[in-house]
């Protein structure tokens, strides 16, 4: 874009930043929002699990809800959700200037953010009214959305929080001292967001609501200046993440400990979705351990040292997992059907058996679609459209992948309205 462009949006953007803090007038269009967003995202994701909910702080306490942002504008949709309090996030100038996005983003109340990397030195410049419109949204009591991380990104691991966050909810306190509050408090709140396949339609989402961080004036003079204050305030956050996001150093490591996961799960069991991805975490840590730590020790049956006792390092972990993944690929069986066999005492379904399930299955499948060919004629273009652009957005390499969830959300939202 142009140098006359960027100035022209960013002036747009800086007198919808210079709006009142406390926007009344906006309650009903967030609620409308509010209302479309979950019919969005309970179409969009089969199941999500929010957890936490108590630990939301009530309405009027200034709050600055963090989260970690892998799905690009889906994870705004999923917080505006179920988040019971109106949330005002800060989003990069740019939005503003995309059809249809940009009429969202203004019923939802948010404040542009003007990043150097589309900006250069005068980001700093343009970022005082939005400054400005967050101190004085903190002053009323509200809820103020950030992304620490900066940008949203489709990768294994997290990226390191920038301090930002901290340096607001820091000047908000100091800032409330100066006027004489000294017992003015911000709230500094984690949502954790995890998914099964982020970027799939009719994939879970588990979002959990972790104890707020509370910053008062005793933050201020823990060290001798604003900056180590800050670090050390983000770096209490950002730890909160760590310990409940699932983060490994690439997506091979993440796949065995899917596979790790399925196996240790008790058979015949049914388990949420929270308590899977407890699980998914605990294996991904596991396997990001060096390959000579030893994780399992058994008796002496079958020991391998002189101590009588049989160890298993994470390398042979690792071995054994990836053996029983090629076999499963191999045979290109899903380890759930490996599962129902050992339920059935490892007996496997006679023949005679195997072709009656067949059979109903294929008569219930062909009833179904012969009551679907309406719907199927309708939707598609639809679905023709939404395939074309993942392969579209996916071409484009790693800084695009996580836009998929978003596009799909939007191109199936409107062909919805437009086929109705």
């Amino acid at each position: 874009a142009s140098a006359s462009a960027l100035a022209a949006s960013g002036a747009r953007a800086r007198r919808r930043a210079s709006g009142p803090a406390n926007r009344g007038a906006m309650q009903p269009l967030y609620v409308l929002l509010k209302a479309a967003f979950s019919a969005g995202n309970n179409c969009f994701y089969a199941s999500t699990d929010v957890r936490g909910l108590e630990n939301v702080p009530a309405e009027g306490e200034p709050t600055l809800l963090c989260f970690n942002h892998g799905n690009s504008l889906a994870d705004s949709i999923v917080l505006i959700a179920h988040t019971p309090r109106t949330v005002r996030f800060c989003a990069k100038n740019t939005l503003w200037d995309i059809p249809i996005v940009s009429h969202m983003i203004r019923m939802s109340g948010a404040v542009p953010v003007f990043r150097r990397r589309e900006h250069g030195d005068r980001a700093a410049e343009f970022n005082v009214e939005t400054f400005r419109a967050v101190y004085e949204a903190l002053e009323h009591g509200t809820c103020v959305g950030f992304a620490p991380e900066g940008v949203s990104s489709f990768r294994s691991f997290a990226t390191k929080f920038k301090s930002g966050v901290a340096h607001i909810a820091l000047e908000a306190v100091d800032r409330a001292c100066k006027r004489g509050d000294e017992d003015f408090k911000v709230k500094i709140l984690p949502a954790v967001m995890a998914w099964t396949h982020r970027e799939k339609f009719r994939s879970d989402a588990l979002l959990r609501f972790r104890p707020p961080v509370v910053v008062d004036k005793s933050h201020l003079t823990r060290f001798p200046t604003r900056k180590e204050n800050a670090d050390a305030l983000i770096a209490e956050v950002e730890a909160e993440f760590h310990e409940n996001i699932i983060s490994a150093p690439d997506w091979k490591t993440i796949q065995y400990a899917i596979t790790a996961t399925r196996i240790h799960r008790p058979l015949g069991t049914y388990m949420a979705l929270s308590s899977y991805m407890y699980l998914l975490r605990g294996w991904t840590e596991v396997l990001k351990m060096d390959k000579d730590t030893v994780v399992i020790s058994r008796g002496a049956a079958g020991a391998n040292n002189a101590d009588g006792v049989k160890q298993t390092t994470v390398g042979q972990l690792w071995e054994a997992l990836e053996t029983y993944q090629r076999l499963l690929d191999g045979a290109r069986v899903r380890d759930e059907r490996v599962r129902r066999i050992e339920r059935n005492h490892g007996v496997r379904s006679s023949r005679a058996t195997c072709m009656r399930i067949i059979a109903y299955r294929v008569t219930i499948c062909l009833l179904l679609f012969v009551l679907a060919i309406p719907g199927l004629l309708l939707w598609s273009p639809v679905w023709t459209i939404i395939k074309w652009k993942e392969r579209e957005l996916l071409s484009r390499g790693i800084g695009w992948v996580d836009s998929i969830a978003e596009n799909k959300m939007m191109l199936g939202f409107w062909s919805m309205v437009l086929v109705a």
